[in-house]
């Protein structure tokens, strides 16, 4: 039995994305798989970047590495060869730091924060500690992109991370002509998210809050209201974001949460109402004097509920017909319906306006 021994090095930690669920399935397949991966993949790629495989745990490895440098580029080279994998996605965390050799295994904190990192890291992922970046030069480390301080379980110190640029992050970008192109860093702050961190969820509700917050100003037309729907819309996300199975479809998924979460706050306040009802506009609520003029948010907001919720979708969302309905539940007819209504409607009230200010001049 040898005694311990201490050096410093660069850890690599990697594991198989949801295992259990992949074995339950088919564990001849998922087996196989695995000894592949070892064989084909792990094995050569670590050698290749003089490295060595310290422990293997079935669906885990650890692997160990004299220069930072090539734990990384070992772990950008092993989910290059995963890419086209249908089947298995490994998970990848890299730290450097003190590490304690005994009895053929490792310990210490850089071990520690390497596995830390790996359960963070989304499907495809590899996530490095700020040592680990400024461990290497500009050209590799401009591979990642900084995601900020992070509470890691059983580490005492908040550690600041760094997410790959490539991989997974690669493969899920939006669909070309998508309204929105999501960053890198976004994707990976919702991935995170996912795995539970409350501070990169705290940064989802930093960056989208005033967009949350003026979509339901919009559909209701009252701004205290609209502060506590928005609340409620961001319980729920924090609720049901591990549910989310593409980070870079956050905001059409954000945007439903909005939508039901306003539908439930009508059917509480007049339960027998029907959602699709269109109903007459509320056009007796004038201005509190001649003085005020009445904008579109006003004009809005005399509009009936569902009818104003279609417009606000349609023009200020910039939400197609079809995407209306989806998110509403309500018939492509009626979403259609509520729009041209809704528009003819707003113009009629605010060319009544402009014909009332005219006259009082």
């Amino acid at each position: 039995m040898s005694g311990p021994t201490r050096n410093l090095a660069a850890i690599l930690a990697a594991d198989v994305a949801d295992y259990s669920t992949l074995v339950a399935r088919d564990e001849t397949r998922m087996l196989a798989a695995l000894r592949a991966l070892r064989n084909d993949v792990l094995a050569p790629c670590v050698a290749a970047h003089r490295g060595r495989i310290v422990k293997s745990m079935g669906d885990g490895w650890l692997m160990e590495f004299a220069s930072i440098a090539d734990a990384i580029r070992c772990a950008i080279a092993v989910q290059g060869k995963l890419e086209s994998d249908d089947l298995v996605a490994l998970r990848m965390g890299i730290h450097i730091g003190d590490i304690v050799h005994e009895d053929e295994d490792i310990y210490g904190d850089g071990v520690n924060i390497a596995a830390r990192l790996q359960q963070i890291a989304q499907p495809g992922g590899v996530m490095i500690s700020d040592m680990a970046r400024r461990s290497v030069d500009e050209v590799l480390g401009a591979e990642f992109i900084k995601l900020g301080a992070r509470r890691l379980k059983h580490i005492r110190s908040a550690i600041i991370v760094h997410g790959w640029r490539g991989g997974a992050l690669e493969a899920s970008r939006p669909e070309t002509g998508s309204r929105q192109v999501w960053s890198d860093a976004e994707i990976l702050i919702v991935a995170l998210a996912k795995t539970g961190d409350r501070n990169a969820f705290g940064e989802l509700v930093k960056r989208r809050q005033s967009w949350i917050r003026n979509l339901m100003r919009r559909a209701c037309g009252d701004a205290t209201l609209a502060d506590d729907l928005a609340q409620q819309v961001f319980l729920q996300a924090w609720r049901t974001i591990s549910q989310l199975q593409r980070p870079e479809r956050f905001d059409g998924w954000l945007r439903r949460l909005a939508v039901n979460v306003w539908l439930a706050h009508l059917r509480r306040i007049d339960p027998l109402k029907d959602a699709e009802e269109v109903g007459e506009p509320a056009m007796g609520a004038p201005p509190a004097s001649p003085d005020i003029a009445i904008d579109l948010d006003r004009a809005l907001a005399a509009l009936p509920a569902a009818m104003r919720l279609a417009v606000v979708l349609a023009y200020h969302e910039g939400m197609t017909h079809a995407e209306i309905a989806e998110a509403t539940g309500l018939p492509l007819g009626t979403v259609k319906s509520h729009i041209q209504r809704g528009t003819t409607r707003l113009r009629q009230m605010l060319a009544d306006h402009a014909t009332e200010q005219q006259h009082e001049r």
